[in-house]
């Protein structure tokens, strides 16, 4: 199963600490942490995958989703992959977006543990 770099971030005596990990999700995640440090689950304040960029999101899609962003595909719409925005869409989604020809939004929602691109509902 594919893997994404998850940032956790636990309460301890000393102040918070943030813990990157590669996991499969954000529950294993949080429990190779948690096994790691030796810590109950109350010391969990947060867990998400961390942000990639576009170029890291076209790299991680190029098997389920080959013509995205091909070079014909964006010579189509007008665009670059630069010109594609990433947001964070909940601790382990995030949506892309960019303006295509004729005024419209390309938007996908990108998910980096089955590293698809999804249309938004």
């Amino acid at each position: 199963m594919n893997q994404a770099k998850v940032t956790v971030t636990l309460k301890s005596d000393s102040g918070r600490i943030k813990i990157s990990v590669w996991a499969s999700s954000i529950e294993e995640a949080k429990e190779k942490v948690l096994r790691d440090q030796n810590a109950p689950l109350s010391a969990i304040l947060s867990a998400k995958v961390e942000r990639p960029s576009i170029w890291d999101i076209k790299r991680l899609t190029a098997e389920s989703s080959p013509y995205f962003f091909s070079r014909s595909t964006l010579r189509f719409f007008r665009q670059k992959v630069s010109d594609f925005s990433v947001y964070r869409n909940g601790p382990d989604s995030f949506v892309i977006a960019a303006n295509s020809r004729g005024g419209n939004v390309t938007k996908r929602i990108f998910n980096p543990f089955t590293r698809t691109l999804e249309q938004p509902a």
